[in-house]
């Protein structure tokens, strides 16, 4: 078997992310299909562009919850102080 067939039928047998990349490089070879297939496994999701956006909106949505909860604290607080002033003045 020609080894740009054996390579073929290598990528195919990936899992779906290694093989879209081993594709997008498109190795001619077993060997090159084999490298690009463990350079995707060594570098950490988060270093790829994919990763940074995942992360970049996970944090954006964390602020905002924590926004979100600081506010109804603030509001929760100022009902409590202003229906403490009431009971003061007997309202």
């Amino acid at each position: 078997m020609p080894d740009s067939e054996a390579g073929n039928y290598f990528v195919q047998e990936l899992r779906p992310d290694l093989r879209e990349f081993v594709l997008l490089k498109e190795p001619q070879t077993l060997e090159q299909a084999e490298d690009f297939a463990k350079l995707k496994e060594t570098v950490p999701e988060d270093r790829t562009l994919k990763g940074k956006m995942d992360k970049l909106i996970e944090m954006v949505s964390e602020s905002k919850l924590q926004k979100e909860n600081s506010a109804t604290v603030t509001a929760i607080n100022f009902r409590k102080d202003f229906n403490k002033g009431k009971s003061r003045r007997g309202v």
